[in-house]
């Protein structure tokens, strides 16, 4: 594993990242991530005060930039229509994947799998930090597809998340870009059925 010298912290974060996406959040040890970086065992405990700390930070250091993004393009839509709703949600995301960054694609990795079973960290964020987030998009949504009740929107919203989750948690799963659109027309599809 090729860490860039950089500040600990970072060094940390960086190897987090890449562990996590090869052994599991859970599986991960802060003993695992230390070594990876070459530092004191001690060196995560210091730095982030626990592994729930470091999964904190970890997860906002990428989805705070994903969730700005995906909110600009949202706002930019005059009136929204379905594919401008569906492109704003997962344009970011191949954006991260066709990304050099080995560490970006590996958070995307993480995302998908806590996306659909996330471990407590994870879940408490999405849950708390990024509740008023997903209720924007779930309300973009309910003005693209006026005929639908607030509750189909959130189960046709929740369901496409799921879709896109699977469709990103392989290693090429948004970098190539006709894969990407075959994704958004079945996420469409899915959102727009009778």
């Amino acid at each position: 594993m090729n860490i860039p010298k950089i500040h600990t912290r970072e060094r940390l974060l960086n190897a987090a990242e890449l562990l996590f996406d090869q052994y599991g959040v859970e599986a991960t040890t802060t003993r695992q991530i230390a070594a990876a970086t070459a530092v004191n065992s001690a060196a995560p405990n210091f730095h982030f005060g626990s592994k729930s700390n470091l999964i904190r930070e970890l997860f906002q250091r990428r989805m705070i930039p994903l969730v700005a993004r995906r909110l600009d393009l949202l706002h930019t839509i005059e009136s929204p229509c379905i594919s401008n709703v569906v492109d704003s949600f997962v344009d970011p995301l191949a954006e991260l994947a066709q990304d050099k960054d080995e560490n970006k694609r590996a958070f995307l990795r993480i995302l998908a799998r806590n996306t659909v079973a996330p471990c407590n960290e994870f879940a408490d964020l999405l849950d708390t930090e990024f509740k008023e987030y997903t209720a924007t998009f779930a309300s973009a949504l309910g003005r693209a597809l006026p005929q639908l009740t607030a509750l189909e929107c959130q189960e046709r919203f929740d369901l496409s998340i799921g879709a896109i989750a699977q469709a990103h948690r392989h290693e090429k799963g948004l970098q190539d870009k006709r894969r990407v659109q075959r994704l958004k027309t079945f996420v469409i599809a899915g959102l727009t059925t009778d």
